[in-house]
């Protein structure tokens, strides 16, 4: 555990389990992967306050995930049935280059929703799921977010939105679709670290209720924080 300094007794081991979120509209699986491959995380950790903690094993590369409960602070008068969240870190080993890697969370089969819309606003990337019963947000930082961390050297690589000549690249964008949200990553240069979020939450369907897109307008180091790291 490199990436995710431990502050915390590990409490528990598992292994060969798939980083997932349970909803009540169905499960969203979260990935990442190398040249369309996906990596499959090698172990799983449950730290003292039940962050879950997921380690790849690379020969090339570091990489892990939290993936934790949140209670997020919103508007007066609102609320939510559940949040949760996850943080990637990847980092090339030594002094190679990680060329293109995706950051994903996905719905998998079996979700109960039956509407889906864009649901984007300043600095954030979010898609709208629901059903006659509950309401939810997939949520994650925007094009405009992630430049602007990059400029401050906040966790994105250097030719996030450029191509290998230094030139401003517009490919380079989040994606958001019925299936779920997307983050293509460019080159991760040696000593880089790459660090992308997913944020979720749900509530019952109210009219005009608007506590889980809120709920996923989230910062990197705030769901760090909840997880205790």
């Amino acid at each position: 555990m490199n990436l995710f300094p431990m502050q915390q007794p590990i409490m528990q081991e598992q292994h060969g389990i798939a980083p997932q979120i349970h909803t009540t509209l169905g499960t969203i699986q979260l990935s990442v992967s190398l040249s369309e491959q996906s990596l499959h995380p090698d172990r799983s950790y449950t730290l003292k306050n039940d962050t879950l903690l997921y380690v790849y094993h690379q020969d090339t590369l570091e990489c892990e995930l939290i993936l934790c409960q949140l209670n997020p602070e919103l508007p007066e008068g609102m609320s939510v049935e559940a949040c949760w969240a996850a943080v990637f870190r990847i980092k090339p080993k030594l002094d190679g280059a990680i060329p293109e890697c995706t950051f994903a969370a996905n719905w998998q089969e079996g979700y109960t929703w039956t509407d889906y819309g864009s649901d984007t606003g300043q600095n954030l990337e979010a898609a709208q799921y629901s059903n006659e019963v509950y309401r939810l947000h997939l949520g994650t930082q925007d094009r405009d977010m992630l430049m602007l961390r990059r400029d401050q050297g906040d966790g994105v690589p250097l030719l996030f939105g450029q191509d290998m000549h230094g030139i401003s690249n517009t490919d380079s964008k989040v994606w958001s679709s019925k299936y779920g949200l997307q983050v293509p990553m460019t080159t991760i240069a040696a000593g880089e670290l790459c660090q992308i979020h997913f944020v979720v939450a749900w509530s019952r369907m109210v009219e005009d209720d608007a506590s889980t897109w809120f709920a996923v307008d989230q910062l990197t180091e705030s769901i760090v924080e909840a997880a205790g790291l």
